[in-house]
């Protein structure tokens, strides 16, 4: 069962990082900060044909990378209204729960049915067995849909989407970026939030997705 959404989006606008910001973040990510184009073109002078050409991409992985904090911290305040309009795990656990107990009551009701009605019903044409047997998969695929919102964080709705925001940026570091260490990946999130002021633990990694928390993938039309 697929337990992720999918958000489209085509018209925020972009979170704007100042200067310091823009450096930070890449430094973080192993880039170099250049303050224009002009900049980076006169870096690649005395370099040689496959040199510069390994400049390019690190240049244009740097870029893309800015402009992915920029996307995903500008997004943040419509997800936390996404979200306020969604759902809670509580909520879907509840429903799924009382849906369960009903599929359970009918299984039961069906096997302990007297044999006359359950003769009425075969000669009506109707599979009391197959029927049972589509109860047990919704009971099955109950128990799935309340265990994965039992695993989801049950706080407040910007703790949510700060998680999506969170695991986004870690996906783009870990694609984009030229230094590879957890530690690095961490400054990177660090720095990306308090851009944007968005709080975070002390222990970051508490803020990552757990394995059986419903997914939110973030997608623009653009």
């Amino acid at each position: 069962m697929d337990n992720k959404k999918i958000i489209i989006d085509s018209e925020e606008s972009l979170f704007e990082l100042n200067e310091e910001q823009c450096m930070e973040l890449l430094e973080c990510a192993g880039h170099t900060y250049f303050r224009t184009r002009e900049d980076f073109e006169r870096s690649l002078y005395d370099l040689n044909e496959d040199e510069i050409k390994e400049e390019r991409a690190l240049y244009n992985n740097g870029n893309q990378l800015i402009q992915n904090v920029r996307f995903f911290l500008g997004i943040y305040p419509t997800l936390v209204r996404y979200l306020d309009n969604s759902p809670t795990p509580i909520n879907v656990s509840n429903k799924f729960q009382a849906l369960k107990n009903k599929a359970q009551d009918l299984y039961s009701e069906l096997l302990t049915e007297d044999p006359f009605f359950s003769a009425e019903l075969k000669a009506k044409g109707f599979d009391a067995f197959s029927l049972i047997e589509k109860l047990t998969e919704l009971v099955s695929c109950s128990d799935q849909v309340i265990k994965e919102n039992q695993g989801e964080s049950r706080g407040a709705k910007e703790l949510r989407a700060r998680k999506v925001i969170i695991d986004h940026l870690a996906e783009s570091f870990d694609r984009l970026n030229d230094v590879s260490s957890d530690q690095s990946k961490l400054d990177f999130i660090k720095a990306a939030l308090a851009c944007a002021d968005i709080s975070y633990p002390e222990n970051i990694k508490k803020a990552f997705y757990r394995p059986n928390d419903r997914v939110i993938i973030i997608k623009s039309k653009q």
